[in-house]
């Protein structure tokens, strides 16, 4: 269970009061931005623990057109995730597109086939101006992916009432915001066929969330949530997910393509590599890394390609604000499921050898295993296996 949410580790908060406040999101042409939101889950099945994680989600909102009453909005969501509290570099898991319309009280408008975003409709405001310490309330809603461990092929969406308190301003870090407090509880008999039995037929939980909103920029900058959401399935057991989160906004600009290509090259030949290639790929400027040699069969790296890496972590320093994305390749030998297996685990190695070098904090940084699905060359020739025995190392859009 996935939330998307904006957050961050708070320090001593004053509030006091103010004058009232009139709450509107504003959106300018051309405007970007990324959540960068951390999860801290456990999920049970019938009160007994089976899987806790830490969960890193990036999301990418860009403003696509303005009107009176709002703004289209398009997301590129990520999400990696740290298994039963594993150490190091995050596993690249899923990700998500949308496109969705909101106005300027926050209501949402969402096409039914997207999964994203989770929370829809929250916060929204009244049309009056509000006084801390004032209350208001309207529906939300929440969407969720269950494909995976309950064999629903569409998004899972759900309503609930929320409940929200303006406290006032606060200072945060020596910086003035809005602070509100949003609050709701979920009680939602589903209507699904009790078959199959993995239907859910109810669900329960509850969220409790600070949200600390910048009303110049019209947007929320931090906010944490602590949560709980239980399905009860149709034979009776109950999965439940719980957690806290905490997020922040960080606002991006477009990568220059053309210059970082130009920079890299221009770098890896003076450092004098070797069998690295540079190229354009969807999310950004790809470092590729042929022939890439580790011990047989295994994700250890050979001596010469730990030379490389810390030579390409220099040039990774190069664009110390972007994301990277480490994805390991194979040439088309043995099983499918080897091959896969055998991608994560070279491409994890370098994450964490370049984790290890600083090239990156913990959470600039994700990696996935491709096996042999994306092929540059030939799997019937050497030369083509060569190119395919590959770690590409991703410097992202973001």
């Amino acid at each position: 269970m996935k939330r998307i949410g904006l957050i961050l580790i708070l320090t001593t908060v004053t509030v006091w009061q103010v004058p009232g406040e009139v709450f509107r999101y504003r959106a300018y042409e051309g405007q970007q931005y990324r959540v960068l939101s951390e999860v801290n889950q456990e999920v049970l099945l019938d009160d007994q623990l089976v899987n806790s994680s830490f969960q890193l989600n990036k999301i990418q909102v860009a403003v696509e057109a303005l009107d009176d009453r709002g703004a289209n909005f398009s997301l590129e969501y990520q999400n990696s995730v740290q298994s039963n509290h594993a150490q190091g570099v995050y596993e690249y898991d899923r990700s998500y597109s949308a496109e969705f319309y909101r106005d300027v009280l926050g209501y949402m408008e969402v096409p039914e086939e997207y999964y994203v975003p989770t929370v829809q409709d929250v916060p929204v405001f009244p049309q009056r101006d509000v006084q801390p310490g004032e209350t208001w309330s309207a529906p939300g809603r929440e969407v969720h992916d269950l494909r995976s461990g309950f064999n629903l092929d569409r998004p899972f969406r759900f309503t609930m009432p929320v409940s929200y308190r303006y406290q006032g301003k606060a200072a945060l870090d020596g910086v003035e915001y809005d602070l509100i407090l949003i609050d709701y509880r979920i009680y939602y008999p589903t209507g699904l066929p009790r078959i199959p039995s993995t239907n859910p037929q109810l669900v329960t939980g509850s969220s409790s969330q600070e949200l600390y909103w910048d009303n110049r920029m019209g947007m929320p900058v931090f906010y944490r949530e602590d949560y709980e959401l239980t399905l009860v399935l149709a034979d009776g057991s109950r999965a439940t997910f719980r957690g806290d989160a905490q997020a922040r906004v960080i606002q991006s600009t477009p990568l220059d393509r053309a210059e970082a290509r130009r920079s890299i090259e221009d770098q890896a030949r003076e450092l004098g590599l070797e069998d690295v290639g540079v190229r354009d790929v969807e999310d950004g400027i790809s470092i590729v890394m042929e022939n890439i040699q580790f011990s047989a069969d295994s994700a250890r790296l050979a001596e010469t390609e730990a030379l490389k890496l810390e030579k390409i972590a220099r040039i990774l320093q190069s664009f110390p604000d972007r994301d990277i994305l480490v994805t390991g390749h194979t040439a088309l030998a043995g099983t499918e499921a080897g091959r896969l297996e055998l991608s994560q685990a070279r491409a994890r190695a370098v994450g964490q050898f370049l984790l290890d070098l600083g090239a990156r904090k913990q959470d600039q940084m994700m990696y996935q295993g491709l096996g042999a699905a994306d092929p540059l060359g030939d799997n019937r020739t050497e030369e083509g296996r060569r190119m395919n025995r590959r770690v590409e190392i991703t410097i992202l859009e973001n």
